[in-house]
């Protein structure tokens, strides 16, 4: 179900005590969750303490929700000791399904490197990343039940983008699966909106292939950090033919 436009324009003033750093893991936003006794929300404070960082965030979940695609249902805007910000509600909150990004995760690879930066004397920022991804990375999905028919709603929204000249980038897509068990179907939400651009000067094809190959990089960095090595290289065999079969 899509969501509804649904952000306030005044800018409240809010500070928790239950707000603790979720992950610090992008390069746009720090990323915060506050829990409630029936709520839990996502709040994103700049890095760069920009407004305009906020503001183009709201226009395109405007265009992601007048396109009936799937995103949060909440935006509001915020301030944190007195900084803008934004707040949506944390989609993961008592939810079945969990929602990841690979682009949030700290892999084992670049713990590598910290550590041997670290014994070398070099300076190394610590980046957190989220407890979602962290679980997903530790508990990884070994069979997606629908993977062909994922794929399929994922082609006839692509096409609709396209048609609209809306380019959507790879770390827009949070993948969900679901969180208690090893095997799933997968959903997908888009919710990082930092990186959707309208390009109506270009063709439609030269769009859609865009499109293709930024969905692409999302689901393979879904496939090689959040799915078992048993099935990892079917999925990622299928996908790439997929690819290839719809690129214009």
């Amino acid at each position: 179900m899509a969501s509804k436009i649904n952000y306030n324009n005044l800018r409240l003033e809010f500070k928790s005590n239950n707000m603790y750093l979720l992950s610090s893991n992008s390069a746009v936003w720090d990323i915060y969750r506050d829990i409630f006794p029936n709520m839990a929300y996502i709040i994103r404070v700049p890095k760069s303490k920009s407004i305009n960082t906020i503001n183009r965030f709201k226009k395109n979940y405007e265009a992601i929700v007048n396109l009936k695609l799937p995103t949060v249902k909440i935006l509001e805007s915020i301030m944190v000791d007195d900084f803008d910000a934004i707040r949506t509600e944390d989609v993961n909150y008592e939810s079945e399904i969990l929602y990841v990004s690979y682009n949030s995760i700290n892999s084992e690879s670049q713990r590598l490197v910290q550590q041997l930066s670290l014994s070398l004397g070099q300076p190394v920022k610590i980046e957190k990343t989220s407890e979602y991804e962290q679980y997903r990375f530790d508990n990884k999905i070994i069979l997606i039940h629908n993977f062909q028919d994922f794929l399929d709603e994922i082609i006839t929204m692509l096409k609709v983008v396209s048609g609209q000249k809306y380019v959507i980038e790879f770390d827009s897509y949070f993948i969900g699966t679901k969180k208690a068990a090893l095997e799933s179907k997968l959903y997908y939400k888009l919710i990082d909106l930092d990186h959707i651009f309208h390009n109506p000067d270009y063709t439609y094809d030269d769009i859609f292939s865009n499109n293709i190959e930024e969905f692409y990089r999302a689901l393979s960095g879904f496939i090689n950090y959040f799915i078992a090595s048993i099935n990892r290289q079917v999925y990622l065999s299928h996908l790439k033919n997929w690819v290839e079969a719809h690129t214009p």
